[in-house]
């Protein structure tokens, strides 16, 4: 029987399933509640994982009055030092880093771990969202803090350049210029360009994103140059500073993008040059990469979590409607899985979710603050993870499809694969593949929400896995068990070119009336795991000063 048309089959899945045993090692809690679903792979359907817009979170944020109008807004009957709104990497980091204050999560999902999730399947866990992130310095606060928690010792390291899939072959070295020597001169430039930009050799500077400063002026040095560079688009930047003048070669041009579109939805036009600079300057390093991705450093954080406050502190299906400050404190109201509305008051509240849900939520927010707001755009991606029936070469890891050597470039197909395997060796024939699909234009997510286009994202996946992907694995149809498609519908924040310069982001992350403090990975509009735990431990801290 096949699935949506396509050339997949489903029928697999429910005998399978019963082979995957979940690590004893998980807490019952973990298994309830965590981001990794650790006991069962359902049994295929007819529709995406991740977001669903048609459940009770647009409806009610959207028309917020409606709901108040039905139901007032309950009396407080519960007391808290701490409310932590959101409970992905930004908020769960944020709670461990203040559980002596036992503070309360607030989960709209049935599982914490926001866009970073993860199944398993045949005992290998494997991403549903981001699938790594990059070596930190180990003097640094966020080295300290993933050691002390132990996230390093899930993780597998990685040095290599990814590879890049090219005419159907896996080229390594693509920075050496070797398949394109007529233009080696222009790799070699920005190979060195980027490599001194992360070792900060030759006069260059890392663009350091998130500065971790209260007030831009407490920074100037850091944040001038981050304004200095804020002036261009990434690819504007390259062409017209780093290669003074000359066009991108297509091939480096199309394997540029190919990146951004996986990594952060956008062109290189689009992205700002600060943001571009620091991320794939990274890429030049080392990445640690845990099996199941990033929803693996979630799990870790929330293990240590829930063994130091009780399990009520850590709700998950509730939807915050309502944030108000007063002078007594911060009265945050929210829906649970029933409907019935719940009012808790706060000393503090920690909002980790994106500014469009906490402009949602909050009252009586600034002007400037709202207008800032305003400017904010975010973009979609498509994750798609096949169940293969034979064993990958897991040091394939990472490759990109740069397709043919041309400079047009199609931006409706998967641009990323990782080999979940990486990261975990498991007995057996099995591996996963995730395929990433960045949308890296502004209506991609009403095209990802729009009804009936799950059959036609899915055809449009399996035709480019017979006739690009599996070929040069060695796999045919009859290897794939099935096909798991997530969308997520505004998970990347577009760091577009002068936020930081026109004062945008200093607004936007600032506090609310002293009581309300924005942590997530959009308060500097930069998507990434490294963003949302470097300002947990700024905002925390000064959470505790404050306290």
């Amino acid at each position: 029987m096949s699935v949506a048309g396509g050339w997949i089959l489903a029928s697999p899945y429910t005998a399978w399933a019963k082979k995957i045993n979940p690590d004893s090692e998980i807490s019952d809690f973990l298994k309830k509640y965590g981001p990794i679903d650790h006991l069962t792979l359902p049994q295929d359907e007819n529709h995406f994982l991740g977001d669903q817009p048609q459940l009770k979170a647009h409806p009610l944020l959207w028309d917020k009055e409606s709901l108040f109008k039905k139901t007032p807004r309950p009396e407080p009957k519960e007391k808290a030092k701490l409310v932590v709104i959101g409970g992905g990497i930004s908020g769960v980091v944020s709670a461990y880093l203040l559980k002596d204050q036992q503070p309360i999560i607030l989960e709209q999902s049935s599982r914490f771990g926001g866009n970073s999730k993860a199944e398993v399947w045949q005992n290998l866990p494997y991403a549903l969202g981001a699938a790594y992130f990059m070596e930190q310095e180990k003097d640094s606060e966020i080295y300290k803090l993933f050691s002390k928690v132990g996230v390093h010792s899930i993780c597998r390291f990685r040095d290599e350049e990814d590879l890049k899939l090219i005419d159907g072959q896996f080229r390594k070295n693509f920075w050496s210029g070797e398949y394109d020597k007529a233009n080696k001169g222009q790799y070699d430039l920005l190979s060195k360009f980027f490599k001194d930009t992360l070792n900060e050799a030759q006069g260059r500077v890392y663009p350091e994103i998130p500065v971790a400063v209260k007030n831009f002026s407490e920074a100037p040095k850091k944040i001038e140059y981050l304004k200095s560079l804020d002036k261009y688009s990434l690819k504007e930047y390259l062409e017209k500073v780093v290669c003074k003048g000359q066009k991108l070669t297509p091939m480096i041009e199309q394997a540029l993008e190919k990146y951004f579109w996986s990594a952060f939805a956008c062109t290189m036009s689009e992205i700002s040059a600060q943001a571009g600079v620091n991320a794939y300057a990274a890429e030049f390093g080392k990445a640690y990469v845990a099996a199941g991705g990033n929803a693996a450093v979630v799990e870790k954080f929330l293990s240590h979590l829930s063994q130091k406050m009780p399990s009520k502190n850590l709700r998950t299906e509730v939807l915050v409607v309502d944030v108000e400050v007063r002078d007594s404190g911060v009265l945050v109201t929210y829906s649970d899985k029933e409907g019935k509305l719940h009012c808790i008051q706060a000393q503090n509240v920690v909002m980790a979710a994106p500014k469009f849900v906490a402009k949602k939520i909050i009252r009586d927010l600034e002007p400037e603050r709202l207008e800032a707001f305003s400017k904010l755009q975010y973009r979609s991606y498509l994750v798609a993870n096949v169940l293969v029936k034979k064993k990958v070469d897991e040091k394939l890891y990472d490759f990109y499809l740069l397709g043919k050597t041309t400079p047009e470039v199609e931006q409706s197909q998967v641009s990323d694969v990782i080999v979940a395997n990486f990261a975990k060796k498991i007995k057996g024939p099995y591996s996963v593949l995730t395929l990433y699909r960045g949308l890296p234009y502004s209506q991609g997510r009403a095209l990802l929400y729009t009804e009936g286009n799950f059959s036609k994202y899915r055809k449009e996946i399996e035709t480019q896995l017979q006739d690009e992907i599996l070929p040069p694995l060695g796999l045919k149809k009859k290897d794939i068990a099935g096909l798991r498609m997530t969308r997520w519908g505004h998970p990347m924040p577009l760091n577009s070119p002068g936020l930081i310069l026109d004062g945008t982001i200093e607004k936007i992350r600032k506090p609310f009336k002293n009581r309300v403090y924005f942590v997530h990975q959009d308060n500097w509009m930069f998507a990434s795991l490294e963003t949302s735990v470097e300002e947990a431990l700024f905002w925390t801290h000064q959470i505790k000063l404050k306290t």
